[in-house]
């Protein structure tokens, strides 16, 4: 349908470190050490209006009830592709850090909120936390919010490698390039014009 796009966050962890990519306004949050973080680039009028909010053009309370607050800049459309949020470099991640990855649904919670309950439960199995959140969601917006999906990935500390038999590291390398490749085809395929 005219008009319509969708948003993608998306990453992999691989040694350690995180990539992603993402179009859209859906958050990628780093909890680490009680701190929240948002890692990924917000495509969406939000950043704007927040900042005229703080230059004093509107206050606070205003930009978060704006009507055009989720207007994306960037989505995936069919088309041409605005912005993409895909930095070269990884983020190493640390035992005990938290990855959220969300829909814009989350943002019912605010950020100090958000950040409490995941540290609060950052030791609990990540299906505890992910269905928690939503049960917060749920329970501050009822039936208004149909929006709210999350994935959630705890760093664990590695453990020291075994000698066993298996892949190589370039071959294992090599097939998730291909799985991607796959991937990125199968949504170039369905129109999405990555």
């Amino acid at each position: 349908q005219e008009g319509m796009g969708g948003t993608l966050v998306s990453g992999i962890v691989q040694d350690g470190a995180l990539r992603w990519v993402s179009v859209g306004d859906s958050p990628l949050y780093l909890l680490r050490g009680g701190q929240l973080e948002r890692l990924n680039e917000d495509h969406s009028l939000a950043p704007q209006i927040d900042l005229m909010a703080r230059q004093g053009a509107m206050t606070a309370e205003d930009a978060k009830l704006h009507p055009q607050r989720g207007i994306l800049t960037s989505a995936l459309t069919g088309g041409t592709v605005a912005k993409v949020d895909c930095p070269a470099e990884p983020i190493s991640l640390r035992p005990g850090d938290l990855v959220l990855f969300a829909s814009d649904g989350v943002a019912a919670i605010d950020e100090p909120q958000l950040a409490a309950l995941l540290h609060r439960d950052r030791h609990r199995p990540a299906q505890h936390i992910a269905d928690r959140l939503i049960g917060e969601v749920q329970a501050c917006c009822g039936t208004d919010q149909d929006n709210v999906s999350v994935a959630v990935v705890t760093a664990r500390a590695r453990p020291k490698p075994a000698l066993r038999a298996g892949r190589p590291r370039a071959d294992l390398a090599a097939s998730l390039r291909h799985q991607a490749e796959r991937m990125w085809e199968g949504l170039r395929a369905r129109g999405f014009g990555l």
